[in-house]
């Protein structure tokens, strides 16, 4: 857990890659980064391990993978009208990942319960994605994105109360088999 074993320096360059920004007007510098020397004066982007799959497949010009649940972070991209593209490409992504994975909790489950704030919205937010296509924004679609994050986390998680419950069960009997035996 230490910030020397978990940070991974992102370094970019190429086409299609943004310059970087001085870091006057931003102040990310942090005692972490302090050390860096001519580095230190440019903005530091983080981005999330997951965010680097939607990044690299924009950047080489292929389809983003269908289970990433990372979201492209656009401030590395020149070009601002590509990068809302591929931000829109991302959402749909996104929501066809949370589709396909509602869709198999469903079937698993006979007291299905649907992600409730992200369930009143699917079809909305399905026809967001259409007037997308018109006028999109990039925070519009963050927006989106963060609501479709949460579906996703809900469904990644929506069996862990019972295995944590099955989990103590099996560990509290096997306490109680140990002592009586």
């Amino acid at each position: 857990g230490d910030p020397d074993n978990t940070r991974t320096p992102l370094i970019l360059w190429g086409a299609g890659v943004a310059e970087p920004d001085p870091d006057d007007q931003y102040n990310t510098q942090d005692a972490y980064s302090a050390p860096w020397g001519a580095l230190s004066k440019l903005r530091r982007r983080d981005v999330r391990q997951a965010d680097l799959a939607p990044l690299v497949s924009s950047l080489i010009g292929i389809p983003i993978p269908l289970q990433s649940e990372g979201q492209l972070p656009v401030e590395y991209l020149r070009n601002k009208k590509f990068a809302l593209q591929a931000l829109v490409r991302n959402a749909k992504q996104m929501l066809e990942n949370y589709k396909v994975k509602e869709s198999v909790e469903r079937l698993k489950h006979s007291w299905w319960a649907p992600f409730i704030p992200y369930q009143t919205s699917v079809s909305v937010a399905t026809e967001r994605m259409g007037a997308l296509e018109v006028k999109p924004s990039v925070e519009e679609c963050h927006e989106l994105m963060r609501e479709i994050a949460a579906g996703i986390t809900y469904l990644n998680n929506y069996d862990q109360t019972i295995l944590f419950a099955l989990m103590t069960a099996g560990f509290v009997g096997w306490m109680a088999f140990g002592m009586l035996a």
